[in-house]
Order: structure tokens, then sequence, then C-alpha cells
């Protein structure tokens, strides 16, 4: 069963403080997920996050961090 939601977005890095963007895709490799937890989308499209989000209102929803510190996801939300 799939668990999380992970959005591709831009992101400012704190390091360069230049901006990037990170894919769904990269994202799920800098979390250390694999794809049977995830589903993946970008920022840009709005109208399949509000699909995922309706039919699995539960889903925890990943960004990518300013920080570019990825934990694990259980590490983040005390999950088992």
């Amino acid at each position: 069963m799939k668990k999380y939601l992970l959005i591709g977005d831009n992101v400012i890095s704190k390091n360069d403080r230049d901006r990037h963007y990170i894919n769904a895709h990269v994202l799920m490799r800098l979390y250390g997920l694999g794809i049977e937890e995830c589903y993946l989308s970008e920022s840009h499209d709005k109208i399949r996050i509000e699909q995922y989000l309706r039919h699995n209102p539960n889903l925890i929803i990943l960004h990518p961090k300013y920080s570019g510190e990825y934990s694990a996801p259980n590490e983040l939300f005390g999950a088992k």
C-alpha cells in the first residue's frame, strides 16, 4: 500500500542559494523510499495531486527541503 505522495518542486539550496528543481523520482531516492511506497507527481500537475489526495486522504506529502537533509520518513513521523 502506498503511504507517500512525493511532489517535485523548486527549492532554494541552503548551500549555494541557487534555485534547483528536484523532481519526484529524485526526491524518492533522497528519502530512501521505493516506488511501491509512493505516488509521484510534480508541483505543476495540480489535477493529479488532487486526484491522489481525493482517493487517498491519509497520504504523507513530501516535498524538496531547503535544508537538503532527507531523513527516512519513518524517522520523521515516528511510523513503523
